[in-house]
């Protein structure tokens, strides 16, 4: 799993979102993410407390406690990205979906009902929490994802494993099963955040204002901060650079490959364009002085 984060900051250290200046939205590209990871996190927590008070009363889980949950997020994703300005949306559904499955699977491989499954269930929930607020604190700074955050999550679920393993002993009917739980809980937050920063449907609906673009001839919309943009659209030698250095996927840079009134969202060719610039072994062929 220590891999998988290091190819999340590799890709993070390649890709800033960026929102279009002077334009008055309610919302940036980061404040949206961050927003969605944080209430992902907030979720997470929620569900395993779900599946906590079922383990500690020796009971089946309640649904409608799992159904509140539910609700919950896709009511919160619809305000959230009401406002505009998300690179994935609708996005509750999905990551509804990816946690229930998740958090359901961790509650599976624990074991049988009693205290010692309790709190793990409960370490589990707020390790995914955790790890959902390094992901939105990253966001918001347009940073790489800090391990030490990510691996200090991973450290405070060890702590409750191995305290209660000391505890409870032969009740504890799983013991040292701390590295796969916390691998599940790892790859299931990379995976939430890998689909929210942009594998599901890029949005669309923000348009740039007349007073701050102008139209090349390519006809492609650009201002000052898009022409690393038409870099990328023109020369395969700065696209070749990006997709391999960045990994930046295509689907994000979409509106650059194409011309005319159908180049598509200035969202995404802004949000290309300052990938392409953060990226500086890139920059010589991508942006030349």
């Amino acid at each position: 799993m220590r891999g998988s984060r290091v190819l999340v900051s590799s890709v993070l250290s390649a890709v800033c979102l960026a929102a279009l200046p002077g334009q008055g939205h309610a919302q940036t590209l980061q404040s949206c993410l961050e927003q969605q990871l944080r209430y992902a996190g907030t979720t997470c927590r929620g569900i395993s407390k779900c599946y906590v008070r079922a383990f500690k009363k020796g009971l089946p889980v309640d649904q409608s406690c799992l159904d509140g949950r539910s609700a919950e997020i896709q009511s919160r994703f619809q305000l959230i990205e009401s406002q505009g300005d998300c690179l994935t949306e609708p996005g509750g559904s999905t990551v509804d979906n990816m946690l229930s499955t998740g958090l359901d699977s961790q509650n599976s491989a624990i074991g049988f009902a009693g205290r010692c499954q309790a709190g793990k269930m409960g370490g589990i929930g707020r390790a995914c929490k955790q790890l959902m607020a390094c992901y939105a604190r990253a966001t918001d700074g347009s940073n790489p994802v800090d391990p030490f955050c990510l691996d200090q999550a991973s450290a405070k679920m060890a702590e409750v494993f191995d305290r209660l393993e000391l505890k409870y002993g032969t009740n504890c009917e799983n013991q040292n099963d701390y590295a796969a739980r916390d691998s599940d809980n790892v790859q299931m937050t990379e995976d939430i955040y890998v689909y929210l920063r942009g594998t599901g449907t890029t949005t669309t609906t923000t348009s740039m204002s007349t007073s701050t673009t102008t139209i090349p001839p390519a006809g492609c919309p650009e201002d000052g901060s898009f022409t690393a943009c038409v870099a990328y659209r023109d020369n395969s030698a700065c696209s070749d650079c990006v997709d391999m250095v960045g990994g930046i996927p295509q689907s994000q840079c979409a509106g650059a490959s194409q011309l005319g009134t159908n180049c598509g969202s200035s969202l995404q060719n802004q949000a290309c364009a300052h990938a392409i610039n953060d990226e500086t072994t890139c920059s010589a062929v991508c942006c030349p002085e």
